[in-house]
């Protein structure tokens, strides 16, 4: 009788390759989703980036672009949050090219003091300028009309959002302005030594910890003023109370 574990036929040992086949393309497929990333080529054929001026520090000059497929701006100043997983490269026209660093949605403040947000914006190092997609801005339902030396642009509610007159080198171009109130990205906070030590003692109340310091009841704890600070957790478990 021929040992069992040496039938390569054997059922079994068969099932048994089978499972593990199948545990193996499961894994790897998970694997894969957990490393997804969104990669993103684009051929912008007619725009040619070095026919746009290049905006200085503080300037907020947009380009109405038919020939772009995507809105793109290279400050990032503008983007709060940055979704740092899309990559990619944009080739132009003049066959220059450049690595794509995120997207993320701009927020605008209209002459009214309206709040418009201009959505899935590819933020680009290295490109000097802003360029607003037209066709992008089509997609998403906005009417773009052309009448003598002027473009505007509606949006699918029928309201004016841009009008811009043609310039000398033929292209549209407007001043927005940013909305950075929510750029929080750029912002440094830093809290105070006692706010820290605070929070480390589970928010123990300002009092105590000063009892704590001056006593040496607490192995480690420096020998600090305890400032008198605004706890936001202290105020919403409180407020909850």
């Amino acid at each position: 009788m021929k040992d069992k574990s040496l039938c390569y036929n054997c059922p079994d040992r068969l099932l048994k390759l089978q499972e593990v086949h199948e545990n193996d393309n499961e894994s790897t497929h998970e694997a894969d989703e957990l490393m997804m990333h969104e990669v993103v080529y684009l051929n912008e054929d007619t725009v040619m980036p070095r026919k746009l001026e290049t905006h200085t520090e503080g300037d907020n000059m947009w380009y109405l672009d038919n020939g772009a497929s995507n809105h793109m701006s290279g400050n990032i100043e503008y983007f709060s949050l940055l979704d740092e997983k899309v990559t990619g490269k944009v080739r132009f026209g003049d066959d220059s090219r450049i690595d794509i660093k995120g997207k993320c949605s701009i927020v605008f403040i209209n002459n009214e003091g309206k709040k418009k947000i201009l959505a899935n914006v590819y933020y680009i190092p290295e490109l000097r300028s802003n360029i607003i997609s037209l066709r992008q801005a089509i997609k998403s339902g906005c009417d773009v009309r052309m009448k003598d030396n002027y473009l505007t642009l509606f949006d699918r509610d029928g309201n004016l959002l841009v009008k811009a007159i043609r310039s000398r080198n033929r292209l549209y171009k407007v001043t927005m302005e940013v909305d950075k109130t929510n750029l929080k990205c750029l912002q440094l906070s830093t809290d105070g030594v006692s706010t820290t030590w605070h929070a480390r003692h589970e928010h123990v109340g300002l009092e105590t910890m000063r009892t704590m310091i001056i006593r040496e009841i607490v192995t480690g704890i420096p020998n600090m003023t305890v400032d008198k600070e605004t706890c936001a957790s202290c105020l919403m478990g409180k407020q909850m109370r």
